[in-house]
């Protein structure tokens, strides 16, 4: 693929990361010394939405960088998210 074309792809992929607006973070925490991983909140096309993303640490005083890896889903399921995360416990 060209060039270009993969930096559409990318801006299409990230759209909804940047996009996420009334941002509010959860919680988080470094899962390495080059990683972070957040739970926040946000709205993007009028729909509350959840969001759990890996971001790139950056030096003090630069804010931490979103990857695609990560889910984001309509606050609707967030019961049902719950249900399936506590049935790790049993594990």
């Amino acid at each position: 693929m060209s060039r270009i074309l993969l930096q559409v792809i990318e801006n299409i992929t990230n759209k909804g990361v940047r996009e996420l607006e009334k941002e509010k973070i959860i919680d988080s925490f470094d899962v390495s010394d080059k990683f972070k991983l957040k739970l926040h909140t946000g709205e993007f096309k009028g729909d509350s939405r959840i969001d759990l993303r890996l971001y790139v640490i950056k030096p003090k005083g630069n804010p931490d960088v979103p990857t695609k890896k990560g889910i984001s889903f309509n606050m609707e399921h967030l019961d049902r998210f719950i249900e399936m995360t506590e049935r790790l416990k049993d594990i």
